[in-house]
Formats: C-alpha cells, sequence, structure tokens
C-alpha cells in the first residue's frame, strides 16, 4: 500500500475524455465548486454527516464522516492547497473482470496547479484483502490516466495537537486584524528571530490577538505541536507560513 502514501505522481491537467462514465460527465473542475457527483449516502445507525464553513472555497464543505471533517480542516489551512471541493466526479475501473464506479471523496488543486484525488478511509478497513486489492485497481486506474491518488487515514488525519491547532484558528479566523494590530505588531517584532507565545500575549492584552496572527501567517510555528505559552514564534518579511500540506 506504500504507493497510495505518495503526494504527487504523474499528473495532468487535462481530464481524458473517457475518463468518466459513458452516461454521466465529470463535474466542472473550478467552474462551479458547489456541484457534487453524488449526494450523500442514506444515513445508517451511527453515521455522523455534517458542513465546515470553508473561507478558502467560500461555502460549505461537506463530509460524510468525522474523518472526512477532520481532514478538511487540513485542506483548509494546507497552504499549498489553493482549492478543494467533495466528490468532484463518478469514473469507472475494472476490478476481478467487472466494471465499477468509484467517486473520490475529495479534490485538490494544489499550489502547482496539478490535481491530487483524496481516499479518506480509517486504517482498521484497509487491513482487508479485498479492499487492498480494490485500491490497488483505483489506483491503477488514476495511475493510467495521469492523475494523482492518494488514501488518507487516522495516521495522517488525526494527528492530535495539529487538529486541536487549525480548531483553534478556526474560532477566530473570522476576525480580521485592525490597521492598529498590524502597525503595532511591525513595529514591535519586525526582524525578529525568536518571540514567545506570552510576550505577544501580554503586548496585544489577550490570547486572541495571538490566534489572529497565527491565522494571517504573521507568527510562524510548528503547528504539529501544541501552541500554547511555551511557544516561541518566528516571522518571515518573505510572507511564508507553516508547511504547505499538513497531512
Amino acid at each position: 500500500m506504500d504507493q497510495f502514501w505518495s503526494i504527487y505522481g504523474d499528473a495532468g491537467n487535462a481530464m481524458p475524455n473517457d475518463f468518466v462514465s459513458r452516461s454521466e460527465s465529470a463535474t466542472p473542475a473550478l467552474g462551479n465548486q458547489r456541484i457534487r457527483a453524488r449526494e450523500p449516502v442514506g444515513r445508517s445507525f451511527g453515521s455522523v454527516r455534517g458542513k465546515f464553513p470553508s473561507q478558502k472555497m467560500g461555502r460549505m464543505i461537506h463530509w460524510e464522516s468525522q474523518l472526512e471533517r477532520d481532514a478538511v480542516y487540513l485542506f483548509e489551512f494546507s497552504p499549498g492547497v489553493l482549492a478543494y471541493r467533495e466528490q468532484p466526479f463518478k469514473t469507472y475501473y475494472t476490478l476481478a473482470g467487472k466494471t465499477r464506479r468509484y467517486t473520490p471523496d475529495f479534490e485538490l488543486t494544489l499550489a502547482n496547479e496539478e490535481l491530487l484525488l483524496i481516499e479518506v478511509k480509517p486504517m482498521e478497513k484497509l487491513q482487508d484483502i479485498e479492499e487492498q486489492r480494490r485500491f490497488e485497481c483505483i489506483f491503477e486506474h488514476f495511475s493510467a490516466h495521469g492523475k494523482s491518488f492518494r488514501v488518507l487515514t487516522e495516521i495522517q488525519i488525526r494527528q492530535s495537537d495539529l487538529l486541536d491547532n487549525l480548531r483553534m484558528m478556526m474560532r477566530y479566523r473570522c476576525k480580521p486584524l485592525t490597521k492598529f494590530q498590524r502597525l503595532r505588531f511591525a513595529e514591535q517584532f519586525t526582524g525578529r528571530d525568536a518571540i514567545s507565545f506570552d510576550e505577544v500575549r501580554i503586548l496585544f492584552g489577550s490570547c486572541e490577538t495571538v490566534w489572529m496572527l497565527i491565522n494571517e501567517g504573521l507568527l510562524i510555528c510548528d503547528l504539529k505541536v501544541e501552541v500554547g505559552a511555551g511557544t516561541i514564534f518566528s516571522t518571515s518579511a518573505k510572507g511564508d507560513s507553516y508547511e504547505d500540506f499538513l497531512f
């Protein structure tokens, strides 16, 4: 299964005409991000579905499991992901001599303009031999059409400190910095190599402003480590922020 963990494969920009169903066409890639290739599966006992308010996409993103919801946090805050959409299109592949239908969970548009197709799946389900064979066929199908495909499990998605930090960033994301806050930050910290969480908190009088500065990319740290009183930040005149891909 190692081949599925590679972010980059042979990716082309155009989707061949025979890539999608002969009777159903693919949904528009970026022209209409609201259209999904299918509606959510029927509700079953214990299933959880919901919507994520994406600032990056300017709309609600539908998720069909809590693991998908957590994956959306990673797509939303990864600088290397320019856009993403759920259930982007239907395609058909062959397994054991039979034609089968498959819909990726997500399609990501990366900063290098490549497309990355994502399946979100609990690791427990990937232990099944038949499921492994199914995804091997799907991987081969996409590779044959020049598309990159990756399976994400809770191992890549649920890095506890990272998700906790992203939830905090989400909490303060809709609160923009004022012009005064930006000027004060620039006066005090421009050119500084190391700035402590408490130093910023004391200057602005609240933890809220610290998180707002992180959201703006003005304070940079490793988001995979708990952000708190002991965190040391750096700044970047180039506007660099946290790593491009958080998964």
